[in-house]
């Protein structure tokens, strides 16, 4: 039953009879009926045969009306609510009948009906007994619709639905994963501040070397100085000798080889000139020294 501890569906699931049997009308095969006279009849045996099965639930307002004799049988008297949804209602046998105004959506049952049993743990079941003669009325006869098409698919006259799509996940936040622990004796990080770069920029200037502009100045003066000190340098009389002898000796350039082999060409070079003038001695080299004449 519709909003019991045992059910858990609501009055929503459930429709009017009469609007089941118009959806039941119209899936019914064609092929199985010539007429909408025919058509209705065959839904009806459909609906009929799913609540005697206790395939399809069912429910009515909460006022079902029981007619019997309450004194000798007061189990009926419990009737009221326990037979409300209960599966015996709409069972097909020798002793009772069921009558189904699809108009009204009201449905009569009548049969030796004394009440229910009970093993106190929750569970009850109808009890008959063949003298009695009870009926029961219920109103806003509703069948549960899920039931129905699930009956349906069952029987072929439908394909069954999809199933529902699950709900989407809702948004997950981002992770804000905490700073990893500082190492023992190192110094905390600091995030720096606006204008504290600047600020750090002015302090640390005057502490290191000049500017680029200053820098740019002092090599622009000495790069002359040395230049010229190199030239002064390279202009003595030694040197200008070593450059005239080179260019005499090897007129094709200067090949390689060690210092020694290039002074005793250069003095072999100059004992034979000054030989022809007359001198025995070179001139004094760079270390005041003389080199002999050979």
């Amino acid at each position: 039953m519709a909003g019991t501890e045992h059910d858990s569906t609501t009055s929503a699931d459930f429709r009017l009879a009469s609007d089941e049997l118009a959806f039941v009308t119209k899936l019914v095969n064609p092929a199985f009926v010539t007429e909408l006279a025919d058509s209705e009849k065959r839904a009806k045996e459909i609906l009929l045969d799913g609540l005697a099965k206790e395939l399809i639930r069912w429910d009515c307002d909460p006022s079902l009306t029981v007619r019997g004799d309450f004194q000798a049988y007061p189990l009926l008297r419990a009737t009221f609510t326990a037979a409300r949804g209960h599966a015996f209602f709409w069972r097909r046998d020798e002793h009772s009948r069921i009558d189904m105004d699809w108009s009204t959506d009201r449905a009569v049952w009548a049969g030796p009906f004394i009440g229910f049993g009970s093993d106190g743990r929750g569970e009850s079941w109808p009890i008959f007994e063949p003298p009695a003669h009870t009926t029961l009325v219920a109103s806003s006869v509703r069948f549960h619709h899920g039931d129905v098409v699930n009956y349906l698919v069952t029987l072929g006259l439908m394909p069954r639905p999809p199933a529902p799509s699950p709900p989407s996940p809702p948004p997950q936040e981002p992770i804000t994963l905490p700073p990893p622990p500082l190492e023992q004796g190192s110094a905390p990080i600091v995030a720096p501040t606006e204008g504290s770069q600047e600020e750090r920029s002015d302090k640390i200037a005057p502490a290191t070397e000049k500017p680029r502009e200053e820098r740019s100045g002092e090599i622009a003066e000495t790069a002359p100085a040395t230049t010229t000190k190199q030239k002064r340098q390279r202009t003595g009389k030694w040197e200008q000798l070593i450059d005239d002898a080179i260019a005499e000796i090897y007129p094709g350039g200067l090949p390689s080889l060690t210092a020694a082999k290039l002074q005793h060409a250069i003095e072999a070079l100059y004992t034979r000139n000054h030989w022809k003038a007359g001198s025995r001695c070179l001139p004094p080299n760079r270390y005041g020294k003389r080199a002999a004449a050979t």
